[in-house]
Protein backbone atom coordinates (compact mmCIF):
# COMPACT_ATOMS: atom_id res chain seq x y z
CA UNK A 1 0.00 0.00 0.00
CA UNK A 2 0.98 3.64 -0.47
CA UNK A 3 2.61 5.27 2.54
CA UNK A 4 1.97 8.99 2.80
CA UNK A 5 4.67 11.48 3.72
CA UNK A 6 2.50 12.73 6.57
CA UNK A 7 2.50 9.24 8.11
CA UNK A 8 6.29 9.01 7.91
CA UNK A 9 6.60 12.49 9.41
CA UNK A 10 4.25 11.60 12.28
CA UNK A 11 6.15 8.39 13.11
CA UNK A 12 9.45 10.25 12.84
CA UNK A 13 8.26 12.87 15.33
CA UNK A 14 7.06 10.16 17.72
CA UNK A 15 10.29 8.12 17.66
CA UNK A 16 13.13 10.29 16.38
CA UNK A 17 14.12 7.38 14.11
CA UNK A 18 15.48 8.04 10.60
CA UNK A 19 12.89 8.72 7.88
CA UNK A 20 13.75 5.62 5.84
CA UNK A 21 13.45 3.38 8.91
CA UNK A 22 10.05 4.91 9.67
CA UNK A 23 8.84 4.36 6.12
CA UNK A 24 10.06 0.74 6.12
CA UNK A 25 8.26 0.07 9.42
CA UNK A 26 5.03 1.55 8.04
CA UNK A 27 5.31 -0.57 4.90
CA UNK A 28 5.87 -3.71 6.99
CA UNK A 29 2.84 -2.82 9.12
CA UNK A 30 0.53 -1.84 6.24
CA UNK A 31 0.49 1.80 7.32
CA UNK A 32 -0.61 1.13 10.93
CA UNK A 33 1.32 3.72 12.97
CA UNK A 34 0.79 1.96 16.31
CA UNK A 35 2.10 -1.33 14.98
CA UNK A 36 4.98 0.46 13.25
CA UNK A 37 5.83 2.11 16.58
CA UNK A 38 5.90 -1.27 18.32
CA UNK A 39 8.03 -2.71 15.52
CA UNK A 40 10.56 0.10 15.84
CA UNK A 41 10.69 -0.36 19.60
CA UNK A 42 11.31 -4.07 19.24
CA UNK A 43 13.93 -3.47 16.56
CA UNK A 44 15.81 -1.02 18.81
CA UNK A 45 17.08 -3.84 21.01
CA UNK A 46 18.38 -5.73 17.98
CA UNK A 47 19.99 -2.61 16.55
CA UNK A 48 21.57 -1.77 19.89
CA UNK A 49 22.96 -5.28 20.17
CA UNK A 50 24.50 -5.09 16.69
CA UNK A 51 26.18 -1.79 17.47
CA UNK A 52 27.39 -2.75 20.94
CA UNK A 53 30.63 -4.20 19.56
CA UNK A 54 31.64 -0.87 18.02
CA UNK A 55 34.04 1.32 19.99
CA UNK A 56 32.32 4.15 21.85
CA UNK A 57 35.11 6.33 23.24
CA UNK A 58 33.58 9.80 22.96
CA UNK A 59 30.65 11.24 24.90
CA UNK A 60 30.07 13.35 28.01
CA UNK A 61 29.91 13.19 31.79
CA UNK A 62 26.89 14.02 33.91
CA UNK A 63 27.01 14.66 37.63
CA UNK A 64 24.80 15.35 40.60
CA UNK A 65 25.39 16.42 44.21
CA UNK A 66 22.71 15.31 46.67
CA UNK A 67 22.32 15.61 50.46
CA UNK A 68 24.83 12.92 51.37
CA UNK A 69 26.31 11.63 48.13
CA UNK A 70 27.67 12.91 44.81
CA UNK A 71 27.78 10.92 41.58
CA UNK A 72 29.42 11.17 38.16
CA UNK A 73 28.46 9.01 35.17
CA UNK A 74 30.31 8.58 31.88
CA UNK A 75 28.01 8.26 28.87
CA UNK A 76 29.82 7.18 25.72
CA UNK A 77 29.09 7.64 22.04
CA UNK A 78 31.22 6.82 19.01
CA UNK A 79 31.67 10.43 17.87
CA UNK A 80 31.67 13.92 19.33
CA UNK A 81 28.99 14.82 16.78
CA UNK A 82 26.59 12.32 18.36
CA UNK A 83 27.49 13.56 21.85
CA UNK A 84 26.13 16.99 20.85
CA UNK A 85 22.90 15.60 19.40
CA UNK A 86 19.74 16.82 21.11
CA UNK A 87 18.49 13.26 21.61
CA UNK A 88 21.79 12.24 23.24
CA UNK A 89 21.71 15.28 25.54
CA UNK A 90 18.10 14.51 26.41
CA UNK A 91 19.13 10.99 27.42
CA UNK A 92 21.99 12.46 29.47
CA UNK A 93 19.47 14.63 31.32
CA UNK A 94 17.44 11.53 32.16
CA UNK A 95 20.55 9.81 33.51
CA UNK A 96 21.30 12.87 35.63
CA UNK A 97 17.73 12.91 36.95
CA UNK A 98 17.97 9.20 37.80
CA UNK A 99 21.22 9.54 39.81
CA UNK A 100 19.74 12.59 41.55
CA UNK A 101 16.87 10.46 42.80
CA UNK A 102 18.71 7.17 43.35
CA UNK A 103 21.98 6.43 45.16
CA UNK A 104 23.87 4.33 42.59
CA UNK A 105 27.36 2.95 43.19
CA UNK A 106 27.64 0.33 40.44
CA UNK A 107 27.24 0.83 36.70
CA UNK A 108 25.31 -2.44 36.38
CA UNK A 109 22.51 -0.87 38.43
CA UNK A 110 22.09 1.81 35.79
CA UNK A 111 22.29 -0.68 32.95
CA UNK A 112 19.54 -2.77 34.54
CA UNK A 113 17.25 0.19 35.23
CA UNK A 114 14.54 1.74 33.05
CA UNK A 115 17.31 3.74 31.40
CA UNK A 116 18.30 0.67 29.39
CA UNK A 117 15.21 0.91 27.17
CA UNK A 118 15.92 4.60 26.68
CA UNK A 119 19.50 3.76 25.70
CA UNK A 120 18.43 1.15 23.15
CA UNK A 121 15.96 3.57 21.60
CA UNK A 122 18.70 6.20 21.43
CA UNK A 123 20.99 3.77 19.58
CA UNK A 124 18.30 3.32 16.96
CA UNK A 125 17.67 7.05 16.70
CA UNK A 126 21.29 8.19 16.45
CA UNK A 127 22.73 5.12 14.74
CA UNK A 128 25.78 4.87 17.03
CA UNK A 129 26.79 2.66 19.94
CA UNK A 130 25.76 4.42 23.15
CA UNK A 131 26.98 3.11 26.50
CA UNK A 132 26.69 3.93 30.18
CA UNK A 133 30.30 3.02 30.88
CA UNK A 134 31.46 4.16 34.33
CA UNK A 135 30.08 5.60 37.53
CA UNK A 136 31.74 7.10 40.59
CA UNK A 137 29.88 7.92 43.79
CA UNK A 138 31.32 9.58 46.90
CA UNK A 139 29.28 9.51 50.09
CA UNK A 140 29.78 12.25 52.66
CA UNK A 141 28.50 13.33 56.06
CA UNK A 142 27.12 16.69 57.19
CA UNK A 143 30.47 17.81 58.65
CA UNK A 144 32.08 17.58 55.20
CA UNK A 145 32.08 19.91 52.22
CA UNK A 146 31.80 18.56 48.69
CA UNK A 147 33.46 20.01 45.62
CA UNK A 148 32.35 19.13 42.09
CA UNK A 149 34.24 20.31 39.02
CA UNK A 150 32.79 19.66 35.55
CA UNK A 151 34.84 21.01 32.65
CA UNK A 152 33.12 23.23 30.09
CA UNK A 153 33.05 20.46 27.46
CA UNK A 154 31.53 17.96 29.96
CA UNK A 155 34.29 15.45 29.20
CA UNK A 156 36.26 15.83 32.43
CA UNK A 157 34.97 15.87 36.01
CA UNK A 158 36.11 15.36 39.59
CA UNK A 159 34.48 15.12 43.01
CA UNK A 160 36.32 15.89 46.25
CA UNK A 161 35.10 15.66 49.85
CA UNK A 162 36.94 17.56 52.60
CA UNK A 163 36.64 18.41 56.27
CA UNK A 164 37.37 21.81 57.76
CA UNK A 165 37.08 23.86 54.59
CA UNK A 166 34.07 25.12 52.63
CA UNK A 167 32.72 24.32 49.18
CA UNK A 168 35.02 26.89 47.55
CA UNK A 169 38.11 25.06 48.84
CA UNK A 170 36.63 21.70 47.85
CA UNK A 171 35.86 23.03 44.34
CA UNK A 172 39.44 24.32 43.98
CA UNK A 173 40.82 20.89 44.87
CA UNK A 174 38.39 19.19 42.48
CA UNK A 175 39.61 21.50 39.70
CA UNK A 176 43.19 20.59 40.56
CA UNK A 177 42.36 16.86 40.51
CA UNK A 178 40.85 17.24 37.04
CA UNK A 179 43.91 19.06 35.75
CA UNK A 180 46.64 16.87 37.27
CA UNK A 181 44.98 13.43 37.58
CA UNK A 182 46.74 12.33 40.80
CA UNK A 183 47.06 8.59 41.37
CA UNK A 184 46.93 8.81 45.17
CA UNK A 185 46.28 11.19 48.06
CA UNK A 186 49.82 11.25 49.45
CA UNK A 187 53.17 9.79 48.46
CA UNK A 188 52.72 7.10 51.11
CA UNK A 189 49.53 5.91 49.39
CA UNK A 190 51.04 5.16 45.97
CA UNK A 191 50.50 1.60 44.80
CA UNK A 192 53.75 -0.33 45.29
CA UNK A 193 53.51 -2.02 41.88
CA UNK A 194 53.12 1.36 40.17
CA UNK A 195 56.10 2.80 42.03
CA UNK A 196 58.28 -0.25 41.31
CA UNK A 197 57.39 -0.11 37.63
CA UNK A 198 58.24 3.60 37.36
CA UNK A 199 61.48 3.15 39.30
CA UNK A 200 62.53 0.34 36.95
CA UNK A 201 61.86 2.54 33.90
CA UNK A 202 63.84 5.46 35.33
CA UNK A 203 66.67 3.16 36.39
CA UNK A 204 66.93 1.74 32.88
CA UNK A 205 66.96 5.24 31.42
CA UNK A 206 69.68 6.27 33.88
CA UNK A 207 71.74 3.15 33.12
CA UNK A 208 71.64 3.96 29.41
CA UNK A 209 73.01 7.45 30.06
CA UNK A 210 76.43 6.07 31.03
CA UNK A 211 76.77 8.63 33.81
CA UNK A 212 78.43 7.96 37.20
CA UNK A 213 76.31 6.10 39.75
CA UNK A 214 75.78 9.12 42.06
CA UNK A 215 74.39 11.14 39.14
CA UNK A 216 72.24 8.22 38.00
CA UNK A 217 70.80 7.92 41.52
CA UNK A 218 69.84 11.60 41.45
CA UNK A 219 68.26 11.14 38.02
CA UNK A 220 66.10 8.33 39.39
CA UNK A 221 65.04 10.15 42.59
CA UNK A 222 64.48 13.45 40.77
CA UNK A 223 65.72 16.72 42.27
CA UNK A 224 65.38 19.25 39.48
CA UNK A 225 62.71 20.78 37.26
CA UNK A 226 63.30 22.18 33.77
CA UNK A 227 61.47 24.29 31.18
CA UNK A 228 62.58 24.71 27.55
CA UNK A 229 61.34 27.24 24.99
CA UNK A 230 61.08 25.78 21.47
CA UNK A 231 60.47 28.42 18.80
CA UNK A 232 58.91 28.25 15.35
CA UNK A 233 58.09 31.03 12.92
CA UNK A 234 54.31 30.53 13.05
CA UNK A 235 51.69 29.17 15.42
CA UNK A 236 50.56 26.88 12.61
CA UNK A 237 53.93 25.10 12.64
CA UNK A 238 53.85 24.89 16.45
CA UNK A 239 50.71 22.77 16.17
CA UNK A 240 52.16 20.45 13.52
CA UNK A 241 52.41 16.79 14.55
CA UNK A 242 56.11 16.68 13.60
CA UNK A 243 56.84 19.75 15.74
CA UNK A 244 54.96 18.27 18.69
CA UNK A 245 56.82 14.99 18.23
CA UNK A 246 60.12 16.87 18.43
CA UNK A 247 58.87 18.66 21.56
CA UNK A 248 58.18 15.27 23.16
CA UNK A 249 61.76 14.22 22.42
CA UNK A 250 63.08 17.40 24.06
CA UNK A 251 60.92 16.69 27.09
CA UNK A 252 62.23 13.13 27.27
CA UNK A 253 65.82 14.38 27.03
CA UNK A 254 65.51 16.89 29.88
CA UNK A 255 63.74 14.23 31.96
CA UNK A 256 66.80 12.02 31.65
CA UNK A 257 69.50 14.70 31.72
CA UNK A 258 70.03 17.61 34.11
CA UNK A 259 70.54 20.51 31.69
CA UNK A 260 71.14 24.08 32.83
CA UNK A 261 72.47 25.69 29.65
CA UNK A 262 70.76 25.88 26.26
CA UNK A 263 74.05 25.18 24.46
CA UNK A 264 74.04 21.70 26.00
CA UNK A 265 70.74 20.97 24.24
CA UNK A 266 71.94 22.49 20.98
CA UNK A 267 75.04 20.29 21.05
CA UNK A 268 73.15 17.09 21.90
CA UNK A 269 71.59 14.48 19.61
CA UNK A 270 68.54 16.74 19.46
CA UNK A 271 70.36 19.01 17.01
CA UNK A 272 70.06 16.48 14.18
CA UNK A 273 66.37 16.04 15.01
CA UNK A 274 65.94 19.83 14.88
CA UNK A 275 67.64 20.13 11.48
CA UNK A 276 65.46 17.35 10.08
CA UNK A 277 62.37 19.11 11.44
CA UNK A 278 63.37 22.39 9.74
CA UNK A 279 63.55 20.52 6.45
CA UNK A 280 60.20 18.80 7.05
CA UNK A 281 58.22 21.83 8.17
CA UNK A 282 60.04 24.49 6.16
CA UNK A 283 60.37 26.94 9.04
CA UNK A 284 63.17 28.02 11.35
CA UNK A 285 62.97 25.92 14.51
CA UNK A 286 65.10 26.84 17.52
CA UNK A 287 65.75 25.61 21.05
CA UNK A 288 66.01 29.13 22.43
CA UNK A 289 65.96 29.18 26.24
CA UNK A 290 66.11 26.81 29.18
CA UNK A 291 65.49 27.27 32.89
CA UNK A 292 66.30 24.64 35.51
CA UNK A 293 65.56 24.82 39.24
CA UNK A 294 67.22 22.33 41.58
CA UNK A 295 65.52 21.39 44.83
CA UNK A 296 66.01 19.14 47.83
CA UNK A 297 63.68 16.56 49.35
CA UNK A 298 62.41 19.00 52.00
CA UNK A 299 61.04 21.31 49.30
CA UNK A 300 57.88 21.21 47.20
CA UNK A 301 57.94 22.07 43.51
CA UNK A 302 55.17 23.76 41.57
CA UNK A 303 55.00 23.74 37.78
CA UNK A 304 52.40 25.73 35.86
CA UNK A 305 52.09 25.27 32.10
CA UNK A 306 49.35 27.32 30.45
CA UNK A 307 46.82 25.48 28.27
CA UNK A 308 48.41 26.80 25.05
CA UNK A 309 51.91 25.68 26.17
CA UNK A 310 53.28 29.18 25.53
CA UNK A 311 53.70 30.28 29.16
CA UNK A 312 55.21 28.34 32.06
CA UNK A 313 56.64 28.86 35.53
CA UNK A 314 58.46 26.77 38.13
CA UNK A 315 58.48 27.57 41.84
CA UNK A 316 60.22 25.80 44.72
CA UNK A 317 59.05 26.35 48.30
CA UNK A 318 59.64 25.10 51.81
CA UNK A 319 56.91 24.46 54.37
CA UNK A 320 53.98 24.11 51.99
CA UNK A 321 52.83 21.36 49.64
CA UNK A 322 52.62 21.04 45.87
CA UNK A 323 49.21 22.75 45.78
CA UNK A 324 50.66 25.90 47.34
CA UNK A 325 53.69 25.74 45.04
CA UNK A 326 51.42 25.32 42.00
CA UNK A 327 49.33 28.32 43.08
CA UNK A 328 52.46 30.47 43.30
CA UNK A 329 53.67 29.19 39.92
CA UNK A 330 50.31 30.16 38.41
CA UNK A 331 50.67 33.62 39.97
CA UNK A 332 54.21 34.02 38.62
CA UNK A 333 52.96 33.16 35.12
CA UNK A 334 50.17 35.72 35.35
CA UNK A 335 52.05 38.63 36.98
CA UNK A 336 55.66 38.15 35.79
CA UNK A 337 57.45 39.48 38.91
CA UNK A 338 60.97 40.84 38.43
CA UNK A 339 62.21 39.78 41.85
CA UNK A 340 61.22 37.91 45.02
CA UNK A 341 61.17 40.85 47.43
CA UNK A 342 61.63 44.60 47.13
CA UNK A 343 65.19 44.26 48.45
CA UNK A 344 66.08 41.94 45.54
CA UNK A 345 65.29 44.38 42.73
CA UNK A 346 68.15 44.91 40.29
CA UNK A 347 69.84 48.26 41.03
CA UNK A 348 70.04 49.25 37.35
CA UNK A 349 66.31 48.61 36.91
CA UNK A 350 65.47 50.68 40.00
CA UNK A 351 67.77 53.53 38.95
CA UNK A 352 66.19 53.61 35.48
CA UNK A 353 62.66 53.78 36.93
CA UNK A 354 63.71 56.45 39.43
CA UNK A 355 65.17 58.59 36.62
CA UNK A 356 61.91 58.32 34.66
CA UNK A 357 59.81 59.33 37.67
CA UNK A 358 62.21 62.18 38.50
CA UNK A 359 61.88 63.59 34.97
CA UNK A 360 58.08 63.36 35.24
CA UNK A 361 58.20 65.19 38.59
CA UNK A 362 60.51 67.90 37.25
CA UNK A 363 58.05 68.62 34.45
CA UNK A 364 55.26 69.17 36.99
CA UNK A 365 56.83 72.43 38.22
CA UNK A 366 55.98 71.61 41.84
CA UNK A 367 58.22 72.43 44.85
CA UNK A 368 61.18 70.08 45.45
CA UNK A 369 59.78 68.48 48.60
CA UNK A 370 56.56 67.64 46.79
CA UNK A 371 58.46 66.29 43.77
CA UNK A 372 60.55 64.08 46.08
CA UNK A 373 57.36 62.65 47.62
CA UNK A 374 55.94 62.04 44.12
CA UNK A 375 59.06 60.13 43.09
CA UNK A 376 59.22 58.05 46.28
CA UNK A 377 55.50 57.26 46.03
CA UNK A 378 55.89 56.00 42.47
CA UNK A 379 58.98 53.99 43.40
CA UNK A 380 57.09 52.37 46.26
CA UNK A 381 54.20 51.47 43.97
CA UNK A 382 56.59 50.14 41.33
CA UNK A 383 58.36 47.90 43.85
CA UNK A 384 55.06 46.50 45.14
CA UNK A 385 53.96 45.74 41.56
CA UNK A 386 57.13 43.93 40.45
CA UNK A 387 58.14 42.15 43.69
CA UNK A 388 56.55 38.70 43.99
CA UNK A 389 55.92 38.84 47.74
CA UNK A 390 54.26 42.27 47.51
CA UNK A 391 51.95 41.53 44.58
CA UNK A 392 48.24 40.95 45.07
CA UNK A 393 47.66 37.19 44.95
CA UNK A 394 46.16 36.04 41.63
CA UNK A 395 43.49 33.82 43.26
CA UNK A 396 42.57 36.34 45.98
CA UNK A 397 43.41 40.00 45.19
CA UNK A 398 42.49 41.03 48.75
CA UNK A 399 45.72 39.48 50.06
CA UNK A 400 49.34 39.56 48.92
CA UNK A 401 51.46 36.59 47.92
CA UNK A 402 53.29 37.05 51.21
CA UNK A 403 49.98 36.75 53.09
CA UNK A 404 49.09 33.56 51.20
CA UNK A 405 52.46 32.04 52.05
CA UNK A 406 52.05 32.94 55.72
CA UNK A 407 48.61 31.30 55.79
CA UNK A 408 50.23 28.10 54.56
CA UNK A 409 53.47 28.36 56.61
CA UNK A 410 55.50 28.47 53.41
CA UNK A 411 58.51 30.31 51.99
CA UNK A 412 59.61 30.70 48.37
CA UNK A 413 63.10 29.43 47.63
CA UNK A 414 63.27 30.23 43.91
CA UNK A 415 61.11 30.83 40.86
CA UNK A 416 61.46 31.06 37.10
CA UNK A 417 59.16 32.05 34.23
CA UNK A 418 59.33 31.61 30.45
CA UNK A 419 57.01 32.95 27.78
CA UNK A 420 57.36 31.94 24.14
CA UNK A 421 58.76 34.72 21.97
CA UNK A 422 59.52 37.00 24.90
CA UNK A 423 62.20 39.54 23.95
CA UNK A 424 62.17 38.69 20.24
CA UNK A 425 61.63 41.61 17.89
CA UNK A 426 59.42 40.64 14.96
CA UNK A 427 59.87 42.56 11.72
CA UNK A 428 56.47 43.75 10.53
CA UNK A 429 56.01 44.29 6.79
CA UNK A 430 52.94 45.45 4.98
CA UNK A 431 51.44 43.34 2.21
CA UNK A 432 52.74 45.61 -0.59
CA UNK A 433 56.32 45.26 0.63
CA UNK A 434 56.04 41.45 0.76
CA UNK A 435 54.70 41.32 -2.82
CA UNK A 436 57.42 43.68 -4.02
CA UNK A 437 60.13 41.50 -2.45
CA UNK A 438 58.76 38.36 -4.05
CA UNK A 439 58.75 40.04 -7.47
CA UNK A 440 62.45 41.00 -7.25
Amino acid sequence: MEIKATQVKELREMTGVAMMDCKKALVDCDGDIEKALDLLRSNSALKAEKKSSRVAADGILVSSVCDDYATMVEINSETDFAAKDANFLGFADKVKEYISQNRVTDISTLNESELEEERKALVQTIGENIQLRRISTIEFSKDMSIGLYLHSDSKLASIVSITGGDEVVAKDIAMHVSAFNPLCLSEDDIDKDVLDRERAIYQNQANESGKPKEIMDKMVEGDYATMVEINSETDFAAKDANFLGFADKVKEYISQNRVTDISTLNESELEEERKALVQTIGENIQLRRISTIEFSKDMSIGLYLHSDSKLASIVSITGGDEVVAKDIAMHVSAFNPLCLSEDDIDKDVLDRERAIYQNQANESGKPKEIMDKMVEGKIKRFLSEVSLLSQSFVKDPDITVSDYLSQNSSNIVSFSRLKVGEGIEIEVKDFAEEVAEQLK
